[in-house]
């Protein structure tokens, strides 16, 4: 356990893909995934948004599956 936390520690994390500011809310994560790919605030902005037009590169990333 002490090694995979080293080695996530060592890893670093990437920034987000939308904001380009925070850390990606699950660094442990494949980049691949929306967890992987954007920070907390972004993926949360894109769930509050309530405008029907809303569609964003955290929708695009989540409805491959991502």
């Amino acid at each position: 356990m002490r090694r995979v936390l080293a080695a996530l520690r060592a890893w670093g994390t990437a920034p987000c893909a939308v904001c380009a500011v925070e850390p990606v809310a699950r660094p442990d994560r494949p980049r691949g995934t929306v967890d992987g790919r954007f920070c907390e605030r972004c993926i949360q902005a894109c769930l509050d948004d309530p405008r029907r037009e809303h569609w964003c590169p955290v929708d695009t990333l989540g409805a491959t599956g991502g």
